[in-house]
């Protein structure tokens, strides 16, 4: 499949196999730079079998440049072996915080060489167990060697050389829209629109994150009420205290801070143990992504734009829940306090 003539700009890919988890994909060297990934190590890959790792697949695979591995049979790491051919390791891709970082790239002929002849030899011994290659007839204890070009063409027509899927970017942003409803209707092919696919992922669990959302609201809502009536409680307790607080020097204002920043210090103490238990969390839900997706993020990273602005709200509702407090505080009657003491 040409998809170049329609397309700006087109990857084709082609995907059957992993190695540990981590999945071998069978595309062109441009698929690394669609990512942004350059080679940190080695080279490009060249000829059938090899091929460039992600820069995590190499570090938790521990795969170095010439090094052999033989892929398991579909994206399960418990799939098949392929024995029959060894993939080896030419490149090492830099870092890029994308999906690439993840992923084995070999060529797509890899990927039909590997599956191709490996069926058509499963095929044709379960047809005549005694005959090998080209009808030759193999005694036991014959040596059998496979002798395939790595150079030779091989067409999208022959049995088996299939592509997986194609990234497209559209010349015309019409043809977006048009191109959806034209494959489907005219070939066995499926189309989507990465963003209005996202768009629709995000509308299946909308309700779910606005809950949470909506959730978190309510729980700060709760958290400044407790504040409050915590520290509305303690003025209760703590008057005749602030009234000798008075009596000895300390002003109405100096009651005023001293509410406020009790306060304040409740709050803070507050965003800070909220979010130790959410890095666990986070820490939680990376390992068990990395275990069953091999994708993984840093639960320690500190979102300024979010968990800044999170922040200055906890001591905006710390401020809020102390005003009426600090104010009886501040209005204190001295002489009524003492009296009733």
């Amino acid at each position: 499949m040409d998809a170049k003539p329609y397309g700006k700009e087109s990857h084709s890919v082609g995907f059957r196999d992993n190695y540990k988890g981590f999945k071998i994909v069978g595309t062109t060297s441009e698929y690394l730079e669609k990512y942004g990934a350059v080679i940190s190590e080695g080279k490009v890959f060249e000829k059938n079998f090899e091929v460039v790792v992600g820069s995590e697949a190499a570090q938790k695979l521990n795969l170095g440049i010439g090094d052999e591995f033989f892929g398991a049979h579909g994206s399960e790491e418990e799939g098949e072996v392929h024995e029959h051919y060894a993939y080896k390791v030419v490149g090492i891709a830099s870092a890029t915080g994308r999906v690439v970082d993840n992923l084995i790239i070999s060529n797509i002929p890899s990927v039909w060489q590997m599956h191709g002849t490996h069926e058509e030899e499963a095929h044709r011994h379960e047809e005549n167990p005694a005959h090998g290659e080209a009808g030759h007839i193999h005694e036991e204890g014959d040596e059998h060697e496979h002798h395939i070009d790595e150079e030779s063409d091989m067409t999208i027509d022959e049995p088996g050389m299939e592509i997986t899927s194609v990234l497209l970017q559209m010349r015309n942003p019409m043809a977006k829209l048009t191109w959806q409803r034209i494959i489907p209707q005219n070939t066995k092919m499926q189309a989507a629109s990465p963003a209005i696919e996202i768009n629709r992922l995000f509308t299946l669990f909308g309700v779910g994150i606005d809950a949470l959302r909506y959730l978190a609201y309510g729980i700060m809502l709760i958290s400044g009420i407790s504040i409050f009536i915590a520290l509305f409680n303690t003025l209760k307790e703590r008057k005749n205290e602030f009234a000798l607080l008075r009596v000895n020097g300390a002003g109405r204002r100096q009651l005023l801070k001293l509410v406020l920043i009790e306060s304040l210090l409740l709050c803070v103490l507050g965003f800070i143990f909220g979010t130790i238990l959410g890095r666990i969390g986070l820490m939680l839900i990376s390992r068990s992504s990395e275990s069953d997706f091999k994708l993984s993020f840093n639960p320690y990273e500190f979102i300024w734009d979010k968990e800044g602005w999170l922040l200055v709200l906890t001591l905006l509702v710390g401020v809020i829940a102390a005003l009426i407090p600090a104010i009886k505080a501040y209005t204190l009657n001295i002489s009524k306090t003492l009296a009733y003491a």
